[in-house]
């Protein structure tokens, strides 16, 4: 799915994480058009775009509270690019918080639909909530345990039954526990359960679903202690270099228009890396010495991913500044 020659609208996009948005799908060769009531830096931001990208991005003063102002937005993406493109329907773990609401909050913004999931029930409702109110029925939070297959399945199915189906599946669910090997038994099967044997189950159900479609996307995030282990980590890094092997195994998949990838990050500025650096001075050394992603650099990968057609049971190493490296295919 490509987002080249694409036409968005979005709101909110003269700073934060909308004004990044905008700058990636024009970076990425679509066609803009955003509102903010910050006209100055709305301004400021397309010009210095269509220096760049000629013809490329429109700002229009828009307050979203004003529904006339709203519908202008739209006609002038019409009016000026002859209609709007959009994302189709996407299905996302571990969705509440992280990288998955800033996954969630991107695809959204960018025309998608989108069913998620996470076992913050709070969060998960506020985000859809909050989603829902810029754009209207866009957005489904469900209660999921990844490592029930019963809710897992209900995900695809509340998915399905909402949005009419489902093109693009993201297993980004996972934990980082610290002291996961040496201390308790009960940790290292979980960090397993989570970051391993729910990705696999989520791929195997996703495929039901895509083949229904014709086809589509599945990104499995993985990370990159999964390339390089983490002594600090070692079943994390176990779990993670499963997800590895698993998406490099399913090339052929391809021939049924199906396309299972994974980004292999460092790791991101979470709530979770938050935790475990507290938890074990091992591991903050390590993250101390390597430093850490902003949330928005990984999901651009995963945006990098969703719009690039010829990468399929690829790696793609997630660094710092927006770049990015496809691993070199390993195929018996």
């Amino acid at each position: 799915m490509r987002i080249k020659d694409k036409v968005a609208v979005i709101t909110g996009g003269s700073s934060g994480i909308g004004a990044s948005l905008v700058k990636t799908l024009v970076t990425s060769g679509a066609k803009v058009v955003f509102g903010d009531i910050d006209q100055v830096l709305g301004e400021k931001l397309a010009e210095g775009l269509n220096k760049e990208h000629k013809d490329s991005t429109v700002f229009v003063l828009c307050d979203v509270t004003d529904k006339n102002q709203y519908l202008n937005l739209f006609l002038v993406a019409e009016k000026t690019f002859g209609g709007i493109d959009v994302y189709k329907v996407a299905v996302i773990t571990g969705g509440s918080s992280g990288i998955g609401a800033s996954l969630v909050k991107t695809l959204v913004t960018s025309g998608a639909k989108v069913v998620f999931g996470d076992i913050d029930q709070v969060l998960g409702e506020k985000l859809a909530e909050g989603l829902n109110k810029e754009h209207k029925d866009s957005t489904v939070f469900v209660l999921c345990d990844v490592t029930d297959k019963n809710q897992y399945l209900n995900l695809f199915l509340v998915a399905e039954k909402t949005f009419g189906g489902i093109d693009i599946v993201c297993n980004n669910a996972g934990i980082a526990q610290a002291n996961e090997f040496y201390d308790d038994s009960r940790n290292f099967i979980k960090t397993i359960n989570v970051n391993l044997t729910a990705v696999i189950e989520g791929t195997q159900i996703g495929i039901k679903f895509l083949k229904k479609r014709g086809g589509g996307v599945i990104i499995n995030t993985a990370s990159m202690s999964g390339v390089n282990p983490w002594s600090v980590a070692p079943v994390y890094s176990a779990a993670k270099s499963g997800v590895i092997g698993f998406t490099r195994a399913l090339y052929n998949l391809k021939k049924e228009n199906i396309r299972v990838n994974a980004i292999a990050p460092y790791f991101a500025e979470t709530a979770m890396v938050k935790v475990a650096i507290e938890k074990n001075p091992d591991f903050a050394e390590v993250i101390k010495r390597h430093g850490t992603l902003s949330t928005n650099e990984v999901v651009n990968a995963f945006i990098h991913v969703i719009e690039n057609d010829y990468l399929f049971a690829d790696i793609v190493k997630v660094t710092q500044k927006n770049l990015f490296e496809v691993l070199p295919k390993v195929k018996l």
